[in-house]
């Protein structure tokens, strides 16, 4: 053991003297006693070292330095843990998910707070696409007639909107006001397609009269949906291999200079409904310079298909673009004919009501409901004609012994359930020449070869 001197009033040495004065002592002594004296022996640098704090202790044995090329550079660079790396960027991973988990549930909370508590919400949202009065459930009332027509156009007083019968589980817009689906690229350049139409044809008949060419202009203007458009072999402005042929059934018809007996053009966009034809007619598809005499509409399918709207809403739709129509075009010998609604089913076997709750709504009865009143409707009105189209692409399947005939959907004759095939194409076109033939006044050339066709 180490001695330690006695205190006396001397300055006490120091720990260093102690250990020069053993050292001194021990010099000379047997091997024993050196090994004894230096077994107390203290590390100077030991003893001088300036004690550090605890923490930074910790640190300096948890981090491990490994030198870079210390013989060459002489710099002792600490390398990063990639453990602790790791530890890092799976914390930083775990943050990310979590803040997202967190919004998402926000989000889902308010739209279930707004569909569910907020009445009106659903029906603003699908009236946001235009600028509109709403009144408390959100539906535009409409208290007089802005054209001057006595059609009653009172959006406040519809019943539903919906084809179930409700309010909100539908997508229908208001069918007294226009809207557009320009924001969709290809809609646009089908829009600007037509446009395109129309000048061709005006510029056509204007070169005709001033070269005194027999051209009395085009004769009927169809206006409509997708299966307007297929005539000109398009789906939304983009020419289609597959509707080649039902372009060519219609420049039979409807071109003279194929032989066609009356000259029609065809503007129609797919997937539109009402409001977006309404829209086209008053954005150019319906200039001033184009004077037909007959204006063929042929709209509705998509309303009730697509947008699962009530019968009320896809009327008035009608009535909507009809009123339009004679406003822009006042000329009392100006003929506007409304198309019937063509059937259309949800079921992959065509039949056109299956009656069963578990199915989708049938259309067939909707659609046949609101042809009953669009037929009443033109009555009304000497400006009107109806045509009933209907008959063309429906048969019937069933038992006479049990006494029940259903109706179906001819596949020859319209394939998909909602679009004319070629065939149905001519045969519904057949059945238009004979309307216009009457409604113009032109020799009836037909013969019974193409009644029995439609039959």
């Amino acid at each position: 053991q180490l001695l330690l001197p006695k205190v006396s009033s001397s300055p006490p040495p120091t720990m260093a003297d102690s250990v020069l004065s053993s050292t001194k002592k021990t010099k000379g002594s047997t091997s024993s006693q050196q090994q004894q004296h230096q077994s107390v022996l203290i590390d100077l640098n030991e003893i001088t070292r300036i004690p550090t704090n605890k923490r930074s202790n910790r640190r300096q044995k948890k981090t491990k330095k490994t030198p870079f090329s210390s013989s060459a550079v002489g710099l002792d660079i600490t390398a990063p843990n990639p453990k602790t790396k790791a530890k890092e960027s799976k914390r930083y991973c775990c943050s990310i998910i979590r803040f997202t988990f967190i919004l998402t549930i926000l989000i889902f909370s308010v739209r279930t707070y707004l569909l569910l508590v907020v009445p009106s919400f659903s029906t603003m949202r699908k009236n946001a696409d235009y600028n509109t009065a709403l009144n408390g459930i959100g539906i535009r009332k409409k208290d007089e007639d802005t054209l001057g027509t006595k059609f009653d156009l009172n959006i406040g007083k519809v019943d539903h909107w919906c084809l179930n019968g409700d309010d909100d589980s539908c997508s229908c817009l208001d069918p007294t006001e226009a809207v557009s689906r320009i924001e969709r690229r290809p809609w646009f350049n089908a829009h600007e397609s037509n446009k395109n139409l129309i000048k061709e044809a005006v510029m056509s008949e204007y070169l005709d009269a001033m070269n005194d060419f027999d051209n009395d202009g085009v004769d009927v203007v169809f206006l409509g949906d997708s299966i307007i458009e297929e005539w000109n072999g398009r789906w939304l402005g983009r020419e289609m291999e597959h509707l080649k042929y039902v372009k060519v059934v219609f420049e039979q018809m409807f071109q003279k200079k194929n032989g066609g007996k009356v000259e029609g053009l065809a503007l129609g966009i797919a997937g539109d409904v009402a409001p977006n034809l309404l829209w086209r007619i008053q954005n150019g598809e319906m200039p001033d310079n184009l004077n037909p005499s007959v204006w063929w509409i042929l709209i509705g399918t998509n309303d009730f298909g697509t947008h699962h709207c009530s019968g009320e809403i896809v009327f008035m739709g009608i009535q909507r673009i009809v009123e339009e129509i004679m406003h822009r075009k006042p000329d009392a010998n100006t003929k506007i004919v409304i198309n019937s609604i063509l059937p259309r089913t949800f079921e992959s076997d065509g039949k056109l009501v299956n009656g069963t709750v578990l199915s989708s709504p049938d259309l067939w009865p909707r659609i046949d409901a609101v042809n009953h009143e669009l037929k009443h409707f033109c009555k009304e009105h000497d400006q009107l004609e109806f045509f009933d189209a209907g008959y063309i692409f429906r048969g019937e399947a069933g038992n006479k012994q049990v006494e029940r005939t259903d109706g179906y959907i001819l596949p020859e004759r319209m394939m998909d359930h909602v679009h004319p095939t070629a065939l149905g194409h001519k045969l519904w076109g057949l059945a238009i020449i004979k309307k216009l033939t009457e409604i113009l006044k032109l020799e009836d050339e037909g013969n019974e070869d193409d009644d029995k066709d439609m039959r």
